[in-house]
């Protein structure tokens, strides 16, 4: 019975775990498009500047009209960017908050484990030697154990 708590609490940390990996390497993803949508950013707000500058120099009213509707077009086109680039950074953080509260489910759920096989370790002894006081601490473990397990699994 014991082993059979002790391999479940420790494929349930080990699926947490693989999960907070998952949801960490999403939050690089989402860090990387963030990045990618504020270069892009970057890249039309620099465009548009130049366009804007070269305005100056121009006195022919067409040339003008063409630079200015260059420059517009740059500007209209950077909201959208930007709005993208901060929910994108926006998700990568709550994704890396998520991973590191599922690992933190992983960490007590390997406390819980360690307990089971401690519990395993004194029945074992308590079987080859005999007493009373081991098979005490083996259900103390054991029920301190299922307690952080339950804390873990719902964490």
């Amino acid at each position: 019975m014991l082993a059979l708590l002790a391999a479940s609490c420790g494929l349930m940390a080990n699926l947490r775990v693989t999960l907070s990996n998952a949801t960490r390497s999403n939050a690089i993803i989402d860090v990387t498009r963030a990045a990618d949508a504020f270069n892009e950013y970057d890249g039309k707000a620099v465009r548009q500047h130049i366009y804007e500058a070269a305005i100056i120099g121009v006195s022919d009213p067409k040339r003008v009209a063409r630079l200015r509707s260059v420059a517009d077009h740059e500007a209209a086109g950077k909201a959208p960017l930007l709005a993208k680039a901060k929910a994108l950074d926006k998700a990568s953080r709550e994704a890396t908050a998520e991973a590191d509260h599922i690992l933190k489910s992983h960490e007590i759920l390997e406390v819980a484990t360690t307990l089971f096989e401690i519990s395993i370790v004194l029945v074992s002894i308590t079987a080859l030697v005999g007493g009373r006081l081991l098979p005490i601490c083996a259900g103390s473990a054991t029920a301190i154990g299922i307690v952080i397990a339950l804390i873990g699994l719902f964490y």
